[in-house]
């Protein structure tokens, strides 16, 4: 191939020459992904249970110690400084350390780079304790590929996870000819044989005492037979119990009289020496225990070496063995040994074997090393470019649909069904209070808009609406117009006097709507608490509007302090956690220091949007904390469910940055925010509707919220235009 990729793969797995599945499927996939596709060499992160024993090829850059923790993070750590661009994790409960293999937790979180999981075993019931993990691998993964469709579905049913995230491909089989079983036989002086066969590594799971007792009655019918048991028995089962599972099999052989039926090749064999068994193999018998199989290697390489198969109920075996490209069976000897009979009386063999063979064509690892490395390639291209043509151009005013159809005469409505307002919920002050903002920078951006105008007046009443007849401020007011609680709180009183800031401040809103504003700022400004974090911040923007240097000295001192208080070690904060509208935070010092030109408001900006945007960030993509449970110091952060409004906030903060700054990396660092609206999160979701022009309400593991309320679709502007122009400060 003259156009070989130029990515950069790496794959943490077990591999070869340790003796184990997922070993030999690793190395079978790194070598026809390098031999035929890639320009460069694959790096191989090996797993191993005891490192230092095994002779890795050059490819293994890095020995991972299983059972040792602290490997992973450094494992992490290599990835991350290496030129590898993408990550495929083979996953299996078993290869990896911790309880049911926890550890690999540790690389998740570490790591920055793109990671593809691909699951080797899809459980549909689970221990708590895995359920939980699983989930946690299910979220750190950038994209998860199972084998067949029934897994994919196990998986959607069983986790909250989105199914454009999971990709189905293929257990890759070896590429052989069909009509190679007699030059096979010869090889192997098998000529003239019936050849049965179970291989893998030899565990009580298997059932292969139920083969070699059915063995006895077909070498009564077919004394040519021959059954092939191979593989050495798996480490875990010599470590627990030695070799007394196979001892049990080989006295049955003996007890039966089938010493010249049944051989054991009692060791691992290397890819070529499995793939000549294989191709010589007539019948593979899989009478496996555990019906829940989710992926067989052994199966799916003896289809594609034109086996026929004989196997259990499994979840694998349902899907690839149906329309009768295999027999299933409830694994008892005499339902064997009765199906062998049809098989060899009735003429089937052949055609089955047919079957199995043209259906794994599909299987054969230049194909499953295409499909993964395209997938790999895909997934760089969207993290890293797709988001960004999806943005508009912020030159040209936004799109105002969804306001508009949101907003009555009484003003934007709280919530919506899908895109429809449901006036069930009323209306909010915070809501006005953004909308406000949003129509008054239109109109300063881009000039007079008679229904942006007729919106701004409706923001406006509220806000005056809003107060009863004793001064007290109200949040919520029903579809009537009638409030419905007893006040509003800290946070939204202060929302609404940084509107009236901005409004006061502007020189593009008529005389009246001014002096309408002048009025009622008074009364809320009366209203102000500063006693909690976010209403100081909306207080201090709210000064800076209204070039009140000594207000907004205070309350930029008050967070300094917070700030100062609160800072020790790894944590940045002004609090011991990240909860909500985290990026209003620093975004308030900022307009402290444009206004004051104190550099230690600055400083101290940039220094906790350092932190949160460390805190926010998963394979250089943003992760907003999520409000499952937020981000408390010391504790993991939630990464479900986002909300616009964080992703909103930190677009203002890296634009005011820019801003105050004039350094090009703040800007950069807005635009991959807003992309969190287009596509540039972890779920790849699309939050803008680009027919409604509204904005989804959140982002969940399973997907995200369809509704479109007046939160979303008003910080979403607010983001927008601040790419428009600079609101400076007076």
């Amino acid at each position: 191939m003259n156009n070989k990729s130029k990515i950069k793969i790496g794959f943490l797995s077990t591999y070869t020459p340790r003796q184990c599945g997922i070993a030999t499927y690793t190395k079978s996939l790194v070598e026809i992904i390098s031999q035929l596709y890639l320009k460069d060499p694959v790096s191989v992160l090996a797993v191993s249970n005891e490192k230092g024993i095994y002779k890795y090829p050059k490819e293994v850059l890095f020995e991972i110690d299983q059972f040792n923790p602290v490997s992973y993070i450094k494992a992490a750590e290599y990835v991350n400084e290496s030129p590898i661009e993408v990550v495929n994790i083979q996953h299996e409960y078993g290869i990896f350390g911790g309880e049911d293999g926890n550890y690999i937790i540790k690389f998740l979180q570490c790591v920055n780079k793109p990671v593809i999981t691909t699951l080797h075993s899809v459980l549909k019931i689970h221990s708590p304790h895995r359920q939980e993990l699983t989930q946690k691998i299910l979220d750190l993964s950038d994209k998860v590929v199972v084998m067949t469709e029934s897994a994919k579905k196990v998986l959607i049913d069983t986790f909250k996870i989105v199914p454009n995230k999971i990709v189905v491909i293929r257990h890759g089989v070896p590429n052989v000819r069909y009509d190679d079983k007699g030059k096979a036989k010869k090889k192997l002086k098998l000529v003239g044989k019936k050849v049965f066969c179970t291989f893998g590594l030899i565990n009580r799971g298997k059932g292969i005492e139920y083969a070699i007792e059915a063995m006895r009655e077909i070498a009564k019918k077919h004394p040519d037979s021959i059954y092939l048991i191979i593989g050495a028995t798996h480490p875990n089962v010599k470590r627990m119990e030695g070799e007394n599972y196979r001892r049990m099999l080989e006295n049955l052989v003996r007890k039966y009289g089938l010493d010249k039926n049944v051989y054991f090749i009692n060791k691992f064999l290397d890819y070529s020496q499995l793939v000549d068994y294989l191709v010589a193999t007539d019948i593979y018998l899989s009478p496996q225990q555990d019906f829940n199989q989710s992926f067989s290697g052994a199966i799916s390489y003896a289809m594609g070496c034109g086996c026929a198969i004989i196997s259990s109920p499994t979840a694998y075996a349902l899907e690839v063995l149906a329309n009768n490209r295999g027999i299933i069976i409830k694994p008892e000897p005499k339902i064997i040994s009765k199906e062998v009979k049809k098989l060899f009386e009735n003429g089937a063999l052949g055609k089955i074997q047919l079957r199995c063979y043209n259906y794994a064509r599909a299987m054969i690892w230049p194909e499953v090393g295409l499909k993964k490395l395209g997938l790999m390639e895909r997934q760089i291209y969207l993290q890293n470019e797709k988001w960004r043509q999806r943005l508009p151009k912020f030159t040209e005013a936004p799109e105002n649909d969804h306001l508009i159809d949101m907003t009555t005469k009484i003003g934007i409505v709280q919530h919506a069904v899908k895109s429809k307002p449901d006036f069930r919920f009323g209306y909010s002050l915070d809501d006005q209070a953004r909308a406000l903002i949003a129509c008054l920078k239109q109109i300063k951006l881009f000039g007079k808009n008679a229904r942006i105008e007729e919106l701004t007046n409706y923001y406006l009443d509220y806000l005056k609406i809003a107060i009863d007849e004793t001064g007290i401020i109200h949040n919520f007011i029903n579809s009537k117009g009638k409030i419905i609680d007893q006040y509003a709180s800290a946070d939204s009183v202060s929302r609404a006097f940084w509107s009236l800031a901005y409004l006061v401040s502007s020189k593009s809103v008529s005389r009246a709507n001014r002096n309408k504003a002048k009025k009622l700022i008074a009364v809320y400004e009366a209203r102000i608490f500063n006693t909690y974090l976010r209403p100081i911040a909306f207080n201090l923007i709210g000064y800076s509007f209204l070039g009140d240097k000594n207000s907004a000295k205070r309350l930029a001192d008050n967070l300094v302090e917070r700030f100062l208080d609160n800072t020790e070690n790894n944590w940045r904060w002004f609090e011991e956690e990240m909860t909500w509208g985290n990026g209003i935070i620093p975004y308030a010092l900022v307009r402290a220091y444009r206004l004051t030109k104190e550099k230690r408001y600055l400083d101290i900006a940039i220094e906790s949007t350092n932190f949160l945007e460390k805190v926010t960030r998963k394979k250089n993509v943003p992760v907003p904390v999520g409000q499952e449970e937020w981000y408390r110091k010391d504790h993991t952060k939630a990464l479900y469910d986002q909300q616009p409004i964080e992703a909103a906030d930190m677009v203002l903060l890296f634009n005011e940055l820019y801003y105050a700054t004039d350094e090009e990396k703040y800007r950069q660092k807005a635009l991959e925010w807003m992309g969190w609206f287009f596509g540039n999160n972890i779920n790849e979701t699309i939050m803008y509707d680009n027919i409604t022009h509204g904005i989804l309400d959140g982002l969940g593991r399973t997907g995200p919220n369809l509704n479109q309320g007046a939160e979303s679709i008003a910080i979403y502007l607010l983001a927008y235009l601040s790419f428009s122009g600079d609101d400076r400060v007076l």
